[in-house]
C-alpha cells in the first residue's frame, strides 16, 4: 500500500519524506545476487522491487531468460514496459504482430497489448532486461495482469 503524506506538510515536507525513504533503501544489486525463478510466464530475475530493498515507487525492472527452442508464456497488462535484449535472438508478437530482435534491441510494449516472447537461437538462451511501471500502477490500486499461455516448448 502506498505511504500517505499529511497534505498539510507541502511540496518541501513531502520532497524530505521521499529523500529519508530513498537514504534507507538500496540502491545497488549485484549480479551475484539476482536469483532465477521459474513460474508461467517463464525464468526471471527481480532486479529492482520493493520486495528487495529499493524504494522505487513508479518503476521496476527484470531479466527474463528463454531457453534455446522455448517461449515465454503469453499474457496482457495494463503497465507499461520497455525491454533490451541483452543475449541472443528471437522475436515478440505484439497483438498478433511479430517483431523480430536480437542483442541490443529494444521493444516497447503498450498498457493491454498481448505478447509473447520467441526465442529462435539454436546456440544460446534469449535474456531481456525489461524497465515495467507496476509498481506505480499497485501503488495507485490499478494493477491488472492475464496469463493466457504458459511458457513452453516451441
Amino acid at each position: 500500500m502506498a505511504d500517505t503524506i499529511d497534505r498539510r506538510e507541502g511540496i518541501s515536507g513531502m520532497a524530505l519524506k521521499v529523500a529519508e525513504q530513498w537514504q534507507k533503501s538500496r540502491l545497488v544489486i549485484k549480479s551475484e545476487e539476482l536469483e532465477f525463478k521459474t513460474n508461467p510466464t517463464g525464468t526471471t530475475a527481480q532486479v529492482v522491487n520493493a520486495n528487495l530493498g529499493f524504494a522505487n515507487k513508479q518503476i521496476g525492472a527484470f531479466i527474463r531468460e528463454i531457453q534455446i527452442g522455448w517461449k515465454s508464456g503469453k499474457h496482457t497488462h495494463n503497465m507499461e514496459a520497455i525491454i533490451l535484449i541483452i543475449q541472443g535472438t528471437g522475436y515478440t508478437v505484439v497483438d498478433e504482430v511479430k517483431y523480430e530482435w536480437k542483442k541490443g534491441d529494444v521493444i516497447t510494449i503498450p498498457p493491454m497489448a498481448a505478447h509473447q516472447h520467441f526465442n529462435t537461437s539454436t546456440t544460446e538462451a534469449a535474456r531481456f532486461f525489461a524497465v515495467v511501471t507496476i509498481p506505480l500502477m499497485v501503488n495507485i490500486g490499478s494493477f491488472v495482469a492475464e496469463q493466457t499461455e504458459n511458457a513452453a516448448k516451441l
